[in-house]
């Protein structure tokens, strides 16, 4: 099975290696911590991040449990894969966009509005 990514096609296991990799980072967790934990080797881990090996859906099941991910999001592109604090930091960073454009508006156009309301006050 491949799948297109920014014009690159990447296999499912390519896939995975990159996601094990990204969320073990992002956890602190390392080969050996993750072996220990599902009951594996350090090689073992060592060849599906390389491309050697692939998962059982067990195994696969306990990487996910052990990196705090659903299983689904080490096989899914990365573009695909929002994790909570992704989202919390995507949706921050639209907020202080919409704002400063808001704010952009509001000092663009509040001389022109006051200005509509006084002659309007006047023409009473």
């Amino acid at each position: 099975m491949k799948l297109q990514k920014n014009g690159v096609f990447m296999s499912l296991q390519r896939i995975l290696s990159d996601n094990m990799k990204r969320f073990r980072k992002k956890t602190g967790i390392t080969q050996a911590r993750l072996a220990e934990i599902i009951n594996s080797s350090t090689n073992y881990i060592a060849e599906i991040e390389t491309l050697k090996k692939f998962p059982s859906p067990g195994k696969l099941e306990d990487i996910a449990k052990a990196l705090k991910v659903e299983p689904y999001e080490l096989i899914m592109p990365i573009n695909e894969v929002l994790n909570s604090e992704d989202k919390k930091s995507i949706t921050y960073k639209i907020t202080s966009e919409i704002r400063t454009l808001l704010d952009n508006v509001e000092n663009q156009y509040s001389p022109h509005i006051q200005e509509d309301n006084i002659n309007k006050n006047t023409d009473r």
